[in-house]
C-alpha cells in the first residue's frame, strides 16, 4: 500500500507519546514493506532538534501557533492545502492516514473528503468530537442574523474570493470524508466521540504496543527502601502531578523511605510552580527529583531502576502507553484507571486501580506491596504477560494493517 500520513509534529519534534506512536507506526509498516509518505509541520523555532536530510518525510505545514488572526488563518490554508494538494497527486496514494490534526488546518478533512481515495484517522484523544463543532457553521465567519445587510455581504465575498484563489480546494463547508476509517485507541475515546456524533460506522479499537526490545523485563525484583517510584508524563493539570506530591507526604508520615522521580515537559508553568510550593510546604526536597523529558532509552532505564509507577492521570481519552512501558518492564503500575490504562489492567492481579485523587489508598497499596513481596512479584509477572500477550509492537500492527487493508477493500467494492 501507498500511505500518506499527514500528523501535526513527528520526531525528533514532538509533546508526548501521540506523536512517538505515529513514528513507530510508520516504521513498522514501511518495514512490512508498505510505501508511506509523511507530511507534518514546519520545525519549531524554538527547538534544539536538528534535523538531517529525510526520506519520505515533509516538514512544510503550519501549526496553529501561526494563525494569529483571520487573515493569516486564510493564508496558511490557502498555502497548506495547496501543498497537500501538489503532493497527493503526485504521490498518488491509496489511502490517507490522518493523525493529530488538531493543531493544523481546520481545512484538511474536508479537502480529502472531495477525494475518491479511503481516508483513516488514528484518534488518540478528543481530536474527531472537537472537529463536530465546525460541521454547522461556515468557515472562517459566524453567521450573525443581526449583521447589517453590508457585513453579510463582505463576508460572503470574502468566502467567494478564497475559493476561487484556492480552485475549490479549500472549502467553505465542512464535509466528513465518505466512509471514514477510524482507529480508536480506547473504549472510553470511541465512546466519547459517538455521544459528539463524530460517524464511526466504519471504526475500530485498537489498543496501543510497544516494542518489548526497548523496554526488557528485570525478574526477580524485590522491593527494597528506599523505595523508586517514577512518574513519566507532561507537567500539566489533567496529568495529575500535584497528586504524586500528596502521596509522598503520606508515605512520609509514614516513615517509608522513598525518592519520586518525576520526567516530562513542563507544559504549565503555573501548575508546576504548584508542584514546588507543596514540596517546600512537606519538606519532600530530599525526596523528589524532576527530570525534563528524556529519550525512551533513558526512560527504559528509569522503569527498569524504578519499584512502582505512579500513574495518577486525570484525562479520561486516549491511551498512554506509559501503563504498558512500566508493565512490561517489571515495574508496578498503580493508576486512576484513566487514559485507557482501566481498560488493560486488572486490579491486584495485572496492576493497581484506585480511585480518582485517592492518593491515601495508593499509599496503602504501597504498604501492602512492602509487607507482601510475593504478591509484588505475582502482579508484575502477570503484568509482562499481559504485555507480551496482548501488547507487543507485532500484534499492535498486525490489527493496524488489517484494518488499513479492509478500509482500501471496502473503497474497492
Amino acid at each position: 500500500m501507498k500511505l500518506l500520513v499527514i500528523v501535526d509534529s513527528y520526531p525528533p519534534h514532538h509533546t508526548g507519546g501521540y506523536e512517538l506512536r505515529c513514528k513507530d507506526v510508520s516504521e513498522e509498516l514501511a518495514r512490512r514493506g508498505h510505501d508511506l509518505l509523511i507530511i507534518t509541520s514546519t520545525q519549531p523555532r524554538n527547538s534544539k532538534r536538528i534535523v538531517q536530510r529525510e526520506v519520505n518525510i515533509l516538514r512544510i505545514l503550519t501549526g496553529k501557533l501561526g494563525f494569529s488572526s483571520i487573515a493569516k488563518k486564510i493564508y496558511h490554508d490557502l498555502r497548506d492545502i495547496k501543498l497537500l494538494a501538489k503532493h497527493f497527486n503526485k504521490y498518488d496514494p491509496d489511502i490517507v492516514y490522518l493523525w493529530h490534526l488538531v493543531n493544523l488546518s481546520t481545512a484538511i478533512i474536508p479537502f480529502f473528503s472531495t477525494k475518491r481515495i479511503p481516508v483513516v484517522y488514528d484518534e488518540g484523544g478528543f481530536g474527531l468530537a472537537n472537529f463536530v463543532n465546525f460541521q454547522n457553521r461556515p468557515r472562517y465567519f459566524y453567521d450573525n442574523e443581526k449583521d447589517p445587510a453590508i457585513k453579510k455581504l463582505l463576508k460572503n465575498a470574502i468566502r467567494t474570493i478564497i475559493s476561487l484563489l484556492s480552485r475549490g480546494l479549500v472549502r467553505m463547508k465542512w464535509t466528513w470524508p465518505e466512509d471514514i476509517g477510524i482507529i480508536f485507541n480506547s473504549t472510553y475515546t470511541s465512546n466519547y466521540s459517538n455521544d459528539y456524533s463524530v460517524p464511526i460506522n466504519n471504526s475500530v479499537v485498537v489498543h496501543s504496543g510497544i516494542n518489548l526490545d526497548r523496554f526488557p523485563y528485570r525478574s526477580n525484583r524485590i522491593v527494597a527502601t528506599p523505595l523508586k517510584i517514577i512518574l513519566p508524563g507532561r507537567i500539566v493539570s489533567q496529568k495529575g502531578t500535584l497528586d504524586s506530591i500528596s502521596l509522598g507526604k503520606i508515605l512520609k508520615e509514614d516513615d517509608i523511605q522513598f525518592q519520586l522521580i518525576i520526567i516530562g515537559e513542563i507544559i504549565s508553568r503555573s501548575y508546576y510552580s504548584e508542584i514546588e510550593r507543596k514540596i517546600m510546604e512537606y519538606s519532600l526536597t530530599k525526596e523528589v527529583i524532576y527530570h525534563p523529558m528524556v529519550s525512551q532509552e533513558k526512560l527504559a532505564n528509569y522503569y527498569g531502576e524504578a519499584d512502582i509507577c505512579f500513574f495518577p492521570s486525570h484525562q479520561k481519552y486516549g491511551m498512554s502507553r506509559i501503563p504498558l512501558e512500566a508493565m512490561a518492564s517489571g515495574c508496578l503500575v498503580i493508576t486512576y484507571g484513566n487514559e485507557g490504562s482501566g481498560e488493560i489492567i486488572k486490579d491486584k492481579d495485572t496492576g493497581y486501580i484506585v480511585p480518582d485523587g485517592d492518593v491515601s489508598l495508593a499509599a496503602k497499596r504501597i504498604r501492602e506491596l512492602i509487607n507482601n513481596p510475593e504478591d509484588y512479584s505475582r502482579i508484575n509477572h502477570n503484568a509482562r504477560m499481559k504485555i507480551e500477550h496482548g501488547h507487543s509492537m507485532n500484534r499492535y500492527i498486525d490489527k493496524i494493517e488489517d484494518f488499513l487493508i479492509n478500509c482500501l477493500k471496502r473503497s474497492n467494492a
